[in-house]
């Protein structure tokens, strides 16, 4: 193989991966050297191999970046949301022991009044909480 058929061969393989046009001085040499015939059939035969595997590899690569992001912020929202219903489980078994232990002590009329209260309260909180929502699920 002298330096012609080198540089013949990294062409062609330019040509393989279509970064280059085959050209006629390349042509013309592919039919008159055996050994850059053969390289050229090698390539094509390879080329045809592996059109039978028919995936787009950076696509796939792609939906799996993208899959993989997905999941990491599913992941990222469920444990937010342990957190808060954690919180939310502590918070309330705190205002239930106070309570119970209130009734207990005798101040059971206090414990009454603090529930007619914050019943009463409802009907303004629970709109105020759902617009506070709306405009968070809208950032």
């Amino acid at each position: 193989m002298d330096k012609r058929c080198g540089i013949t061969q990294k062409d062609l393989m330019d040509i393989f991966y279509q970064e280059k046009q085959l050209n006629n001085e390349i042509k013309t040499h592919i039919k008159t050297c055996k050994g850059c015939s053969e390289y050229f059939e090698s390539l094509h035969s390879i080329k045809k191999e592996m059109s039978i595997l028919e995936f787009d590899q950076e696509n796939n690569s792609l939906e799996i970046i993208n899959k993989a992001f997905v999941i990491a912020e599913l992941q990222e929202k469920r444990k937010k949301e342990k957190i808060e219903f954690s919180l939310f489980v502590l918070v309330a078994l705190i205002i239930i022991s106070i309570v119970i232990s209130s009734a207990i002590s005798g101040y059971g009329n206090v414990v009454f009044l603090l529930q007619v209260a914050s019943l009463s309260l409802s009907p303004i909180i629970v709109p105020l909480m759902f617009i506070k929502k709306l405009r968070k699920e809208s950032d």
